[in-house]
């Protein structure tokens, strides 16, 4: 994270993820466990092989599209689960397996529905459109598009409804943060950092009372005006 996208080290943007949602946005749980630390990683690892035992994997496949700065991420990935494990005494070796960028998706989908599992880990962008922070369909087992085929230890599906029958925002928050701490806790995805958006344009321009979207930076252009 520093390395690539902090290259003044400053760390007051871009951050390591704990749960789904963007951090110290609305929707996040704001007690979370910080598990970025190297002795978190390890501690992991460790209590990982205890409960596994025989099933402890030694070996793990990471999937990814087939672009070049993935690969340097994905590379970034492999080396230091390979290290923190190895340091845990645990080790694991990550496989980097690319995929064609136009066949990515449909094996994604067809490895996380059963059908052609040739992978254990999914490399994921995941975009949100807008400030409603929605993730329905990643997780919400009666979602037809629901990414993960996610259906275990919990019903999200009733607290995904929650969201869309809720008038009031801080009922919205509440079920939000529910889950954000469920998606935390049994890490059917691994959050990875989130990156954000910076926008500049010329001193020139004035919107008058109207605030730049990050997300859709040009959705009032047409109300701009030059000074």
């Amino acid at each position: 994270m520093t390395h690539f996208f902090r290259p003044g080290g400053q760390d007051d943007f871009h951050t390591p993820l704990q749960g789904i949602f963007p951090k110290k946005s609305w929707a996040s749980h704001p007690d979370l466990q910080d598990n970025s630390s190297d002795a978190s990683a390890k501690t992991q690892f460790k209590e990982a092989k205890k409960e596994l035992s025989n099933q402890y994997p030694q070996r793990l496949t990471l999937t990814f599209p087939d672009r070049d700065d993935v690969e340097q991420a994905c590379n970034e990935i492999k080396n230091r689960i390979q290290q923190i494990s190895n340091e845990a005494g645990e080790g694991i070796e990550v496989l980097l397996k690319p995929c064609p960028i136009n066949e990515y998706d449909a094996l994604v989908n067809r490895g996380l529905a059963g059908d052609e599992y040739s992978f254990d880990l999914a490399y994921w962008k995941y975009e949100y459109l807008d400030e409603i922070f929605s993730c329905v369909s990643l997780f919400d087992s009666k979602n037809q598009s629901n990414l993960e085929q996610y259906d275990e230890y919990y019903d999200l599906h009733a607290l995904f409804t929650n969201l869309r029958t809720h008038k009031h925002f801080m009922d919205l928050r509440d079920t939000s943060r529910e889950i954000d701490k469920h998606i935390a806790s049994y890490v059917p995805v691994i959050p990875l950092w989130q990156l954000d958006t910076f926008i500049a344009f010329s001193n020139r321009v004035d919107l008058g009372d109207r605030e730049i979207d990050p997300v859709h930076p040009f959705r009032d252009v047409k109300s701009w005006k030059l000074k």
